[in-house]
């Protein structure tokens, strides 16, 4: 049955995912994004579609977005700022849209009667946990609120605390999500993965065999291949649960050291030294999310690090190829 759904932040990099795999299951989808991190180009493959609309609106602003959840099945919220240096500097427009956008949705889908939201958390809501693997349950954590770097975590906190107790007249089945270090084709160039394939790019062509990275080379992550994360919401959606929070990732906890062994194994080099600065303070070291939950929902990650680090590398060398300004 075709349905009808609305992805707030659709242009971005989960958000375009999203609405491809939505598409492809002949679904009518409307995008909403204001373009102020997204790009045009990432939707524009859509165009084309006649079940695909997209609108350059504001989150934060109530009435630019309400008319459009009308005769909505299902909104997946995902309209968020993020990226390290952003949390520093801009927390204010963070904080904004975060808190703002979450109101604005949640009111948006009462007064429409949306029966099923979708929103997206953090792993940022509990920093650094105290166990690893970590379930849903742990505590939420600001560490710092002097800290700029928080203002992200704690937009995420305000976006689970509203989901879990607004109380909807219409019955609105809200889930909320916690993606773990989601990687893959087209995440833009201000996260791990595609930054280390871009110095090491720079590096090969330099022949100094010398990266510089930010953070500690022990720290450890589990990456998930935005793919699978995108199934992971699919089935999500198919859930008949309320007020529930899932983990999304995997268990395939890595040390960056090792990632970049990884990366400079595809590039056919050799780093002879790295550099780590640790100018940002308040890094996690260790993460890796405990999946039990979405899988007990029949989430099973299909792409391993190996596969899905190459298929994110061979997107952007051809991207270069094509584009010349993403590498």
């Amino acid at each position: 049955m075709t349905k009808k759904y609305l992805v707030t932040g659709g242009a971005g990099f989960i958000g375009a995912h999203l609405v491809r795999n939505l598409l492809d299951s002949k679904n009518k989808v409307v995008a909403l994004d204001n373009f102020k991190r997204s790009v045009p180009r990432r939707v524009k493959e859509f165009e084309a579609d006649i079940n695909f609309k997209c609108v350059n609106a504001d989150i934060r602003n109530f009435n630019e977005i309400e008319g459009h959840f009308a005769d909505v099945d299902c909104v997946y919220h995902l309209a968020a700022i993020n990226g390290t240096e952003n949390f520093y500097n801009i927390p204010i427009e963070i904080l904004d849209v975060g808190i703002l956008g979450i109101i604005n949705v949640i009111k948006a889908c009462d007064l429409h009667n949306v029966p099923n939201l979708i929103a997206a958390s953090s792993a940022e809501v509990y920093q650094t946990p105290d166990h690893v693997p970590t379930t849903e349950e742990i505590g939420l954590v600001i560490p710092d609120i002097h800290n700029p770097r928080y203002s992200y975590g704690l937009s995420k906190i305000v976006t689970e605390s509203y989901c879990l107790n607004y109380n909807f007249k219409h019955g609105t089945k809200t889930k909320i999500f916690r993606p773990h270090n989601i990687y893959g084709p087209d995440m833009g160039l201000k996260h791990v993965i595609p930054q280390f394939i871009n110095n090491m790019i720079d590096v090969k062509k330099n022949g100094l065999n010398e990266l510089s990275i930010k953070g500690s080379l022990e720290a450890t992550r589990a990456f998930c291949f935005v793919e699978d994360l995108v199934l992971g919401l699919r089935i999500l959606e198919s859930s008949t649960e309320d007020k529930h929070i899932y983990h999304i990732g995997t268990q395939e906890e890595i040390k960056i050291k090792d990632l970049i062994e990884i990366i400079a194994s595809l590039l056919e080099i050799e780093i002879n030294k790295i550099n780590s600065d640790h100018t940002f303070k308040g890094e996690t070291l260790r993460r890796c999310p405990d999946t039990t939950k979405i899988e007990s929902l029949g989430f099973k990650p299909s792409t391993d690090l190996q596969e899905g680090i190459r298929r994110t590398f061979e997107w952007y060398i051809d991207s270069n190829k094509d584009e010349g300004s993403l590498l």
